[in-house]
């Protein structure tokens, strides 16, 4: 989907009339959307955990679960919190309406619909939401390489430590630097050591797990966060990793691009400030034992 257009979002419709969804599902399909359905607010939740739509549609009045406390549920869970939420009411009381911008919601549209505003309301959140995706994603990523910035691959390493301790899961964590960047910039010029930072960037996105976590940490150096990885199948990754970026091609003959690393799995450490400084430590000693080699601890 385009994030450039709202055609094709997906849709999340909860209502307990069958009419009104029917109504509904027609009208959006009909403008390219794409459109789920759920009776009440349990059933919204559950579905909407699972798909993340772009946008709900919300009764207020439903069995089960109500649209108020439906409301208050997606907003408490991180996969549906930032989901904009535009309330369907029948009746236009201003402490409802007060009580649903409160929760969360970002709109209300009252029964019976008027379709032409129904759709351009859905249309400008959609929009807006796409736009603070974008933003969002941008305040993530560096800039050249496309991978997590250092700030957020901070945060991500957090949070991996901490489901890591709550579930008692494996964490592995590989850190690597590029050898001899400054003489790849030297001879051949600072755009072709930008193009090793893409190129290896991209190398690394096509071949790692879905679930890998990659990100520039800073200058040449990058930081891989493995969830579910034992200390010995890290130093594989890492090895796989080395051997990958050495065997790369580049367009200036006899130019060639290695790196040293660390790689550590989680023990007593109590935060990623100190498992980043114990695979640091790890990264140096490669470059001390000659560079284009994996230590690990």
């Amino acid at each position: 989907m385009s994030k450039n257009s709202d055609k094709n979002a997906l849709i999340l419709i909860v209502d307990d009339n069958p009419l009104n969804i029917k109504f509904l599902q027609t009208l959006l399909t009909h403008q390219l959307y794409r459109v789920y359905s759920a009776q009440d607010g349990l059933q919204a939740c559950r579905i909407a955990k699972k798909i993340v739509p772009d946008i709900i549609l919300l009764d207020i009045m439903m069995p089960v679960m109500n649209g108020f406390d439906a409301c208050n549920r997606l907003k408490e869970m991180p996969e549906t919190a930032d989901i904009p939420i535009i309330f369907l009411t029948s009746k236009a009381d201003t402490r409802d309406i007060l009580k649903g911008f409160k929760l969360g919601a970002i709109d209300y549209i009252t029964k019976p619909f008027q379709y032409k505003e129904l759709l351009a309301r859905i249309s400008t959140h959609l929009k807006l939401k796409f736009a603070r995706d974008i933003l969002k994603k941008m305040a993530m990523l560096d800039g050249l390489t496309q991978l997590y910035n250092h700030c957020y691959i901070n945060q991500r390493l957090e949070q991996e430590i901490s489901e890591a301790k709550r579930h008692f899961h494996s964490l592995s964590i590989f850190m690597f630097d590029l050898d001899h960047l400054k003489d790849i910039n030297d001879t051949y010029g600072h755009s072709v050591g930008n193009d090793v930072f893409v190129k290896l960037s991209a190398t690394l996105k096509k071949n790692m797990r879905k679930e890998d976590i990659i990100g520039r940490y800073g200058g040449d150096e990058f930081l891989i966060v493995l969830p579910n990885t034992r200390r010995q199948a890290g130093y594989k990754v890492a090895e796989h990793v080395r051997k990958m970026i050495y065997n790369l091609k580049w367009r200036h003959d006899g130019m060639k691009v290695t790196i040293s690393g660390g790689i550590t799995a989680m023990q007593d450490e109590k935060n990623a400030k100190e498992l980043i400084a114990k695979t640091d430590a790890l990264l140096y000693q490669a470059k001390r034992n000659g560079r284009n080699e994996i230590v690990f601890g």
